[in-house]
């Protein structure tokens, strides 16, 4: 289990942040507040160094792409925007009647992007502002709000839920054939999925709904392991030690580690939202939290960093 929880690095903030990201490398971290505003920092000491705005837009999820050379940010009312951190243009991505975005993600490789958010649409296509993409309406995953590339690119996981029976599911779809191959049933207590995550080899999804998470076995044919409780909606999940060990943080700032080989888990408080969970090298794992400042009116990011 955790050996060691440090505050790694702290900022105040005037607005609500809302979403962020952290580099392959862990050296940055992109923040997005609620009135569109995009900072770039050290993620050891949350220097900024860029600042790019959507103006009027909400960012609910954002990702570094291209080698940390570009940003993509989905939105809660004017879609998908790219920020090219070379030129330092922003450029909203056209599709169809794109506005709400639920998730995004990029695949391993930087090669694939994929979008989920209004009509129960999928897209998915080059991670290029140029390039065109394929739509696939999942009606049987109603209100996508969650979505993750297997390692292998051979799958594409979509959560949503609260249909016409309410109940969360997961989509699974084959992206060699783009059609979907399983729907998994997480009943009506999870409601929906805000955050999927595919283990490094690719055997077990994690599934993170309301005050509760699924583990699931991929193989032969998927399966819901066990489920674990959560104080509130679930929205970031890694694994660490090479898949031996998961992580899940919610929206009231609690984390919880579970230890597959020993099947224990250990919570920590942070008492605010949980914005990004990422492991690095297996042993470390860096978490995002935004706190409020109550007797000042502001916000606080931090990043926690544990070590095993």
């Amino acid at each position: 289990m955790v050996n060691q929880m440090q505050l790694l690095s702290e900022r105040r903030m005037e607005t609500e942040a809302w979403a962020a990201a952290i580099s392959s490398s862990h050296e940055e971290i992109a923040i997005a507040d609620t009135e569109g505003n995009i900072l770039v920092a050290s993620v050891s000491s949350l220097e900024v160094r860029e600042h790019y705005i959507i103006p009027k837009c909400r960012v609910r999820t954002i990702t570094f792409a291209g080698d940390r050379t570009q940003l993509i940010v989905g939105t809660s009312c004017c879609g998908v925007w790219w920020v090219d951190r070379l030129s330092k243009q922003l450029r909203q991505l056209h599709l169809t009647s794109l506005r709400y975005v639920g998730s995004l993600t990029v695949s391993p490789s930087d090669q694939w992007l994929a979008i989920v958010g209004d009509d129960d649409l999928l897209y998915v296509g080059g991670c290029s502002p140029k390039n065109k993409f394929r739509e696939m309406r999942i009606h049987e995953v109603p209100n996508p709000n969650s979505v993750a590339f297997s390692p292998d690119l051979r799958l594409l996981a979509v959560g949503g839920g609260e249909g016409s029976d309410e109940h969360a599911r997961v989509g699974l779809v084959d992206l060699e054939n783009f059609s979907l191959r399983h729907v998994i049933d997480l009943g009506e207590d999870a409601i929906c999925v805000d955050t999927l995550c595919f283990s490094p080899v690719g055997d077990i999804l994690l599934a993170g709904g309301y005050k509760e998470w699924a583990i699931i076995r991929l193989a032969p044919t998927p399966i819901v392991e066990t489920t674990l409780p959560a104080s509130s909606w679930c929205c970031a999940s890694s694994f660490y030690l090479g898949g031996r060990g998961a992580v899940v943080g919610d929206e009231d700032g609690e984390v919880t580690f579970y230890n597959f080989t020993r099947s224990t888990t250990m919570q920590y408080q942070f008492h605010g939202k949980v914005l990004c969970i990422d492991s690095l090298a297996d042993e470390l794992v860096d978490i995002v939290v935004a706190q409020p400042v109550v007797e000042r009116r502001r916000w606080s990011v931090r990043v926690m960093r544990s070590v095993f």
